[in-house]
Parts: structure tokens; sequence; C-alpha cells
């Protein structure tokens, strides 16, 4: 976490609509409340999101969203990951769930089997 936190190209912001992170906390946790607020008055691109709710409320405030999964087949893409098999083993490991049709799916997308 210190690399993280030391980080150059990292920017921390604050939320300036407490209020709607607030209302938004019914739904999620406190960082993902954030994080779509945030998302929103920042006008961001993307906002990474794995989780279903969510990914339900970003969309719901027209922000488009990236998954994990979505980050993993760009770095494929741009040839920073070589083994996607490998590193869905890794998430696994570590308690992230994918499906056997996620995994298909981006690898359809990327043109690999």
């Amino acid at each position: 976490m210190k690399e993280v936190a030391s980080a150059s190209w990292i920017i921390r912001m604050e939320v300036q609509n407490r209020l709607a992170v607030s209302m938004l906390q019914v739904d999620l946790d406190r960082g993902e409340a954030e994080a779509v607020v945030l998302a929103k008055e920042m006008g961001a691109d993307y906002l990474l999101l794995d989780e279903k709710k969510a990914r339900r409320v970003a969309r719901n405030s027209e922000i488009r969203i990236m998954g994990t999964v979505g980050v993993l087949g760009l770095a494929v893409k741009k040839g920073l990951i070589s083994n996607l098999d490998d590193v869905f083993c890794k998430l696994e490991q570590n308690s992230f769930r994918l499906t056997e049709e996620v995994k298909k799916k981006i690898k359809e997308e990327i043109d690999i089997q």
C-alpha cells in the first residue's frame, strides 16, 4: 500500500457532494458510493468497478464502467500480459470470483483461445 500511496501518478481527490454519497450508501459501501459520485463529478471516461450493485448504480448514473477483467483484456491487447489464464488463476487463488462464461467472453473479445 505504501507504493500506491506514494505513486506520483495517483492523485487523491475528495468528493464534493457528500449528500449524494450518503444517499448511495443505502445500497453501496462508502468507497463504492464515493467512487460513483467522484466519477460523475469529474466526468471520468470510465469507472473501475466489479461489484454488481455498484455497476448497476454507475450505469444508472450514465457512467461508463469497466471491471478487472476488462482491464486485463486491455493489458493483453497492449502486450502487458502474455498469459491470461495464469492471471485468472492468481485472481481465483485470492478469492476473486470468475465464471467460465466471463473468461470465455473476454478471450473472444481479445481474440485468444
